[in-house]
This record gives C-alpha cells, structure tokens and sequence, in this order.
C-alpha cells in the first residue's frame, strides 16, 4: 500500500470514529455523516472513494470551504454543530477550535506510525 493510500485509510477510520464519538453511539444504515472539509475537490473525491468501499453504510456529505470559512462557521456552530467530521484543515485554524473546547481529542488506530513532533500528546 502507498504511503498516501494508508494516510487515506487512516482519514477515512477517522471519520468513522469521529462520527460514532459525536454522535454518541453507533450510527445505523444510511444515517448521514456531515464532513466539513478545507481539500481541493479532486482530494475529496479520493477520500469518498476509500470511505465508501470502506464504510458503505454511510451517507457521506460533504461541504467543501477554505480553512478560514470551515474554522469560522464551525466555530459559529459551537452550540450546535452540523458537521460531524473535519478533514485537511490546517492545525493553524483548528487550534483555536480545541482551545475553545470544539474539538474532541481521537488518537486513530494506527497513531504510533506518525512521527511524535507531529502528533498531540492529548489525541
């Protein structure tokens, strides 16, 4: 497997644990799965393409912004949140997110293989 393929492996388990954590349990057949996502198009449609092979239970929606548009709305929808999962948004814009308690921590299966000066020590 390609470097790149087993990053977008790991992204797509992201989404899957992202999703079941905020959602609180497991989520049923076809239940939708809102991603807020700062990628260019053709890196969204890779994503989809791993993720739906992967997790074809899912209806997976996609909302593609700029970093700063993505950061702004999701930390105007603090109170309540519609995406349930974020991918490629700069740690820049989601730093203030975790500051103000947006962000949940997630250490995905697999962590221990990303150099530790790039990993949170909190998830």
């Amino acid at each position: 497997m390609r470097k790149d393929q087993g990053m977008r492996r790991m992204a797509v388990w992201l989404l899957a644990a992202c999703a079941v954590l905020l959602a609180g349990l497991a989520a049923p057949a076809a239940t939708p799965v809102v991603v807020y996502s700062a990628l260019e198009n053709d890196e969204i449609a890779e994503y989809l393409k791993v993720a739906r092979q992967d997790l074809p239970d899912l209806d997976i929606r996609v909302l593609r912004l700029s970093t700063g548009e993505l950061a702004a709305r999701v930390l105007a929808e603090k109170g309540n949140p519609q995406a349930d999962v974020l991918w490629g948004v700069a740690a820049t814009a989601t730093l203030p997110l975790m500051r103000e308690g947006i962000l949940e921590p997630y250490v995905p299966k697999g962590a221990y293989k990303i150099l530790r000066q790039f990993r949170d020590p909190k998830g």
